[in-house]
């Protein structure tokens, strides 16, 4: 992950009685409404943002197996490789 411009993990979530946070140490790096009608939305949206970094790795090291497997020969590197590549590109902030 060393090319990454996003605070590293891990995030976690905090609240108050009107907000939730995701944090990464002491900083603050979103707020959201912590209640209202959608509260079980928001907190699944914090738990998604959450695991942001964790699955930024995950992805990133799976893409990487799959190139060392095919440097031995495979049929392509498109499909959900290619989508799974756009996806790390598009979180690093990078321009495909």
């Amino acid at each position: 992950m060393n090319d990454t411009k996003f605070t590293k993990g891990p995030w976690e979530i905090d609240s108050d009685c009107f907000h939730l946070f995701i944090t990464s140490g002491e900083n603050k790096l979103a707020s959201l409404p912590g209640s209202g009608p959608q509260t079980l939305e928001v907190l699944a949206n914090a738990k998604l943002m959450k695991a942001g970094p964790s699955l930024y790795e995950a992805l990133e090291k799976l893409t990487k197996a799959y190139n060392k497997i095919c440097e031995e020969g495979c049929r392509g590197k498109g499909g959900v490789y290619a989508d799974a590549i756009d996806a790390l590109a598009n979180a690093r902030g990078d321009k495909r």
